[in-house]
């Protein structure tokens, strides 16, 4: 989890993403040299007879780097929270915002919600008028109440 937290005079910005372990360079490269152990093994074994091998291996590749690219496409996920003096501006995407949410400053409330099951965790979300905006899903408890503790912060020297 990374939250880039920017503030200027009277204007803060978060930027949070999900741990990344790989780049996106670093999974194709540890997905071509899957391939070649993989595809160097099972040309060992066609060219002693056992051709069987090879489409297992072509399978087993494929969803390796299904599994790679999924979990590449889920840690490029981007949650930026402006806060200006009148307005709280929630954006969430990929490579480009994909759900931009607005919401009055002076009304807006930050929400820590813990649920009974501990396995289910928290939930943070901005609140207005109805309207309720879950943010930073996809972090653990401790990184949740340093948000909605920096959030609220925030949203009240705004």
């Amino acid at each position: 989890m990374t939250i880039d937290e920017t503030q200027r005079s009277r204007r803060s910005r978060f930027v949070i993403r999900p741990n990344s372990s790989l780049s996106w360079r670093g999974n194709k490269v540890v997905f071509l040299l899957m391939c070649l152990i993989s595809f160097g093994i099972a040309g060992i074994f066609t060219a002693a007879g056992y051709w069987v091998v090879l489409p297992f291996a072509g399978l087993e590749m494929a969803v390796l780097g299904a599994a790679l690219y999924l979990c590449a496409a889920q840690a490029s996920w981007c949650e930026v929270i402006a806060i200006d003096e009148d307005q709280i501006q929630v954006i969430k995407g990929r490579q480009r915002p994909e759900q931009t949410f607005v919401f009055n400053r002076h009304w807006a409330r930050v929400v820590l919600s813990r649920r009974p099951a501990p396995s289910r965790g928290g939930r943070v979300s901005i609140r207005s008028h109805g309207q309720d905006v879950e943010v930073g899903a996809f972090l653990n408890e401790d990184e949740k109440e340093q948000l909605a503790f920096a959030l609220q912060r925030a949203i009240v020297s705004a």
